[in-house]
């Protein structure tokens, strides 16, 4: 019998206890105020610099190996593309695209950031497209375009046709044809396409105040009751601990600690192998199977090809949560620690008397011989 209520209380511990225990470190670990913080403002800056040399060196690979591509026509643009003289990352910079970035797209992170952590009084917000605009009507945007376009064969009359339809629509069902139609139709494209542009609404409101309110009031009602989570753990922890504990509150402290140590500590230890294998399966899974594949213009090779070259990306953008799982973890193993530690310092409770005595040795020798 007291075997059975040992490996029943353990059970308890080790399978629903240590469980519910993992899941309640993974979902205070998403809400910390570091998580928000690297996401709307380190994760950002860091991509900024890590994505358009990436950008290059995926062209790179393309050029290199045009057989990757699927699609005749995109290899051709591909080819066209890599032979400029200038590369993705330096018309990211001239153009201005990498200022707007970092001025008016994290501007409006840092702000979604502050509300969600509570820090700032709920206020509308909303995103300044004109530096956009000017950055894609830039003079070093229609050098490149036009630099591309001059490294493209001479189009034939038909082409120049097609081309021109493909123009006005400018759609994956509908794209241009891999010629240039001479500098003049290139020039009358882009200056189709920049008053299109200017069509376009120049400041975009992403969040109405209301809608801030609305987030704010949920962070400042969330935030206190984040650490209930380990509510569930903590009442099963007792639970199994009651019933596994023989000899007081020393099996007691000692079950429970050693339960709170066997599911942070891995976790702790693990973390970043856990990183490891989260962007593994990002990049050799789901996003080779589902992105790239359904688009229908990448053979397998590109899929590796790019979902390799993306891992620096995966990286950066794991990293917070790994750090996050992290700190959690430390705090719930230094507690199963001390609680495991505790039981250890506790002696048991000696028997007031004779006749208490032999009444707990008398309750020992049944359960043995159960």
């Amino acid at each position: 019998m007291d075997l059975i209520r040992k490996v029943l209380g353990w059970g308890i511990l080790l399978s629903l206890g240590a469980t519910s225990l993992v899941g309640a470190i993974m979902s205070v670990a998403f809400f910390q105020d570091s998580m928000i913080d690297a996401y709307t403002n380190k994760v950002p800056t860091q991509l900024t610099r890590e994505v358009p040399p990436i950008l290059d060196r995926t062209l790179q690979v393309f050029s290199k190996n045009p057989d990757i591509l699927n699609d005749p026509n995109k290899q051709a643009w591909i080819q066209a593309i890599s032979r400029s003289s200038m590369k993705p990352s330096e018309v990211f910079v001239k153009s201005g695209l990498k200022a707007w970035t970092e001025k008016e797209l994290f501007s409006v992170l840092r702000e979604l950031g502050e509300l969600a952590r509570g820090r700032s009084k709920a206020h509308g917000i909303k995103i300044n497209y004109r530096p956009l605009h000017q950055a894609l009507a830039s003079p070093a945007i229609r050098a490149y375009a036009e630099d591309i376009f001059s490294k493209l064969p001479a189009c034939s009359p038909e082409k120049t046709k097609e081309w021109q339809t493909a123009w006005l629509t400018l759609s994956a069902n509908n794209p241009l044809p891999a010629c240039s139609p001479g500098v003049v139709h290139v020039r009358e494209g882009l200056d189709k396409l920049i008053a299109e542009l200017k069509k376009k609404p120049l400041e975009e409101v992403i969040i109405q105040t209301a809608e801030a309110r609305e987030l704010v009031g949920g962070v400042a009602l969330m935030r206190p009751l984040m650490w209930l989570v380990f509510f569930v753990p903590f009442v099963l922890l007792m639970i199994g601990g009651l019933v596994v504990s023989s000899t007081g509150a020393r099996g007691f402290l000692m079950s429970i600690g050693f339960t709170l140590v066997i599911s942070a500590g891995p976790m702790l230890l693990f973390s970043s192998m856990i990183q490891r294998a989260m962007v593994q399966f990002a990049s050799s899974n789901a996003m080779e199977s589902s992105l790239y594949r359904r688009a229908a213009i990448f053979s397998d090779k590109a899929a590796r090809e790019i979902a390799e070259l993306s891992l620096p990306v995966l990286r950066q953008m794991t990293q917070p949560l790994a750090v996050s799982v992290q700190q959690v973890s430390t705090w719930v193993f230094v507690v199963g620690m001390l609680t495991f530690v505790l039981s250890f310092l506790i002696a048991a409770r000696r028997p007031r008397n004779a006749a208490e005595g032999e009444a707990v040795e008398v309750v020992r020798v049944i359960r043995r011989r159960r």
